[in-house]
């Protein structure tokens, strides 16, 4: 069974839009997906020059031409997709939530029900109370998870994914990178990632 690390952000359009096809590839190809959340602006800070700064954004990296193209992605899908309000919500403690969750044993299912959340449904999480509500929608101890993304160790694990995210050579999110080190970067990649994963069966 081939193992996939998937590296996503809670506040990238992208990676919810990848979210939304990975169990799907998952039961095609039978690899095994572990979902490893990151604070994405940390991770494009390691990378290198931030393109979404202002001197050096140029068209794919403009917030008006990404929202138009999630939408044309979500048509092509077939799922929702509503544009948060970015700068009202606190992505680093979304992104420690999946952390949490994550080393509580419900990774997967906390992410695609916090990315639901946030880009389908409109109920973003704007506290931490509001977060643990959507850990005990997905059978979490909301106390426990709480106390978990506030810990010390959450925020190790988070350093954690980012550092193996950079090592992999991950640049953004998503990024999904094969036991065998190969990386491929972005959700439109997906159809490239589904060959290779198929190939290998």
């Amino acid at each position: 069974m081939t193992t996939v690390r998937f590296f996503f952000g809670i506040g990238s359009r992208y990676s919810y839009l990848a979210a939304t096809q990975v169990p799907r590839l998952a039961a095609e190809t039978a690899a095994r997906f572990e979902w490893r959340a990151v604070h994405s602006p940390e991770l494009i800070g390691g990378a290198g020059p931030d393109p979404f700064r202002a001197e050096n954004r140029r068209g794919q990296y403009d917030g008006a031409y990404r929202t138009l193209d999630a939408t044309r992605w979500a048509r092509h899908y077939g799922v929702a997709y509503r544009e948060p309000p970015w700068a009202e919500i606190d992505w680093k403690l979304m992104a420690l939530g999946a952390v949490a969750a994550d080393a509580m044993g419900a990774g997967e299912a906390f992410a695609l029900r916090l990315f639901r959340a946030c880009f389908a449904e409109g109920l973003l999480p704007r506290s931490p109370e509001s977060l643990a509500e959507l850990a005990e929608a997905v059978g979490l101890p909301r106390r426990e998870f709480s106390d978990a993304v506030a810990s010390p160790a959450t925020a190790k694990r988070h350093r954690d994914n980012l550092q193996s995210a950079l090592a992999a050579g991950a640049f953004g999110v998503p990024s999904f990178v094969l036991d065998d080190g190969q990386l491929f970067w972005g959700q439109d990649r997906l159809p490239l990632l589904r060959q290779e994963l198929l190939d290998r069966r």
